[in-house]
């Protein structure tokens, strides 16, 4: 092995031992134990009310200076922030999600030095009516999944030019196969249009249906399977892009800073792909700009929780597993 992936690979082991660290120390901050399970300690809480929980999940009760000790190790992560952190990548990544959130990852896309957009979207999820009413509401439009919805936002952005037919990319990934790249039109990945002549584009998520159970009401119910996480789908365009002459470009996936566990992703797709990658994370000022509903003035601190375990069981040693292959 060469030094300089060595001198890679210490890099990520000290990004993950730092992390981990972290992580105990919110384990500390719950339970009053670091060497607590963290299956255990960072499991969904909701809050107590007047000594109550709101609900039949496991209540979070903090004093003022546990409240803030775990925020402020939260923050260490980027969870909660309430600026925006741009990627400034040249190749911008929309995660999808909400319409509101959508249009808060947009907001923070299109710098000077982007060469391309590319919207994310998932056929297999149906809008909400909260959703619903948003769209309706602010733009009159009612798309039917998450897919149609990511395109019909990015066609109402200002300086929008859609192209004479939409242009099917001859490439595209096999979910049977780790998502790896393949040299076809699949449709999965298709050029509409430009923003102020920067080529959008729209990235299909596909994935199997399994038969289930759903795990509250006890009936049956259809789970996605070998559908793509972020990791896998910055991969795929770092792919396309090296296919067609692009080995350098930078690549920045836009999310919330709810979200800052995807940070670690891009460590996953760096790894394996030896590219720049970034997160661009939207503050709550710019999704309260878009006219989002109900946007706290903080995180519910009865998220972080679970947000750390997402970071933990989800990328953490998914990272360390993949380090170690």
């Amino acid at each position: 092995m060469s030094g300089s992936y060595e001198n890679v690979r210490d890099g990520i082991e000290t990004y993950i031992a730092v992390r981990e660290e972290w992580i105990g120390d919110a384990i500390e901050v719950l339970t009053g134990d670091r060497n607590t399970d963290p299956a255990v300690a960072l499991q969904e809480r909701t809050m107590h009310e007047e000594g109550v929980a709101r609900d039949d999940t496991l209540g979070l009760a903090l004093t003022v200076e546990q409240e803030q000790s775990l925020r402020e190790i939260a923050g260490r992560f980027g969870l909660g922030g309430h600026l925006d952190i741009p990627s400034n990548a040249e190749h911008q990544v929309q995660e999808g999600g909400k319409p509101w959130k959508v249009e808060a990852q947009l907001a923070i896309s299109k710098g000077p030095g982007t060469r391309s957009i590319v919207m994310c979207g998932w056929p297999g999820r149906k809008l909400g009516p909260d959703e619903l009413g948003y769209l309706d509401t602010k733009y009159g439009i009612a798309p039917s999944d998450e897919y149609e919805m990511v395109r019909q936002l990015a066609e109402l952005q200002e300086g929008f030019v859609a192209d004479e037919a939409d242009e099917i990319q001859p490439f595209g990934y096999d979910i049977h196969n780790n998502h790896q790249l393949v040299a076809e039109a699949t449709g999965q990945l298709v050029k509409i249009g430009s923003i102020d002549g920067i080529p959008v584009l729209l990235a299909r998520i596909d994935n199997d249906w399994v038969e289930g159970i759903d795990e509250q009401t006890g009936q049956p119910k259809r789970k996605p399977e070998n559908r793509p996480d972020s990791a896998a789908m910055m991969l795929f365009i770092s792919e396309v892009l090296s296919a067609t002459g692009d080995e350098t470009g930078s690549i920045g996936f836009n999310t919330s800073s709810t979200y800052a566990s995807r940070a670690i992703d891009t460590v996953r797709a760096s790894l394996r792909a030896g590219r720049n990658f970034r997160v661009g994370m939207y503050g709550r000022e710019t999704l309260r700009n878009t006219g989002a509903p109900n946007i706290p003035a903080e995180s519910p601190i009865n998220q972080l929780p679970s947000e750390l375990r997402i970071i933990y069981f989800d990328k953490l040693q998914k990272l360390k597993s993949e380090l170690q292959t």
